[in-house]
């Protein structure tokens, strides 16, 4: 039993890496999505595309 404190700390390290991954990723692909659908110089389609492109 004196190993189960080490992996569940193991564990909840590694749901914490991975939930900084996936929280910086969402960030960064909404940013971008944000910037296409906002930009003034894209037409509608080259926002999609751009969107798309994401």
């Amino acid at each position: 039993m004196a190993t189960a404190p080490i992996n569940r700390e193991f564990i909840e390290a590694v749901a914490a890496e991975m939930t900084f991954g996936i929280h910086a990723a969402l960030e960064c692909w909404m940013t971008r999505i944000e910037a296409a659908l906002t930009s003034p110089t894209l037409t509608s389609l080259g926002k999609l595309i751009a969107i798309r492109d994401s």
